[in-house]
């Protein structure tokens, strides 16, 4: 093989590697079938079949999503808008899109008292804004809880507010999540 052939060769197959990783989170939400060790070829090829059709279906759907979503959630602020003036937009609703891992900061007015209603997720936003803190009910976010805690991480888009009754100063990038969806 020459030397160009395998330099498209192993881009090919990195490209390959990077979509199945990032369709691999929204497969599981999606229903999407699992890659198992030992799987033979003919099952590699059905899988790899469902993700590319899996990934047509998103570009398809769902080009702008997050304008979507701020429209159905009448949102017009975000969290980087939050973030850079959060005194004046506590009680107020805002939208973040990014990859979710849970995780277990419980401070200020988000204290250690919260774990029994609430787990939490630390937010990495698409625009490389700063990490938010997410805390989810357990009862009305439980399936997100479980997706997490298999796979580690999830891409999300959620509405969020800062409840005045939390918002103590000097605080970091900590809200409550009213309603989140899941890739």
């Amino acid at each position: 093989m020459s030397i160009i052939k395998e330099g498209i060769f192993i881009v090919l197959r990195r490209i390959l590697c990077l979509v199945i990783c990032l369709v691999l989170v929204g497969g599981v939400l999606s229903g999407c079938k699992e890659v198992k060790q030992g799987m033979t070829d003919k099952e590699l090829d059905e899988l790899i079949k469902d993700i590319d059709k899996f990934t047509a279906e998103i570009k398809e759907e769902n080009p702008g999503q997050l304008e979507v979503f701020m429209e159905e959630h009448n949102l017009t602020l975000t969290a980087k808008d939050v973030q850079y003036d959060m005194g004046n937009n506590v009680d107020k609703s805002f939208v973040i899109m990014g990859t979710a891992k849970l995780d277990d900061y419980y401070n200020y007015g988000f204290g250690d008292a919260m774990e029994k209603d609430f787990f939490v997720i630390r937010v990495k936003p698409s625009d490389n804004s700063d990490e938010w803190y997410l805390y989810c009910g357990r009862s009305n976010l439980e399936k997100l809880f479980n997706i997490l805690k298999e796979n580690s991480e999830a891409f999300i888009i959620a509405e969020c507010k800062i409840p005045k009754s939390r918002y103590e100063e000097g605080q970091g990038n900590m809200a409550i999540a009213q309603a989140v969806i899941g890739k």
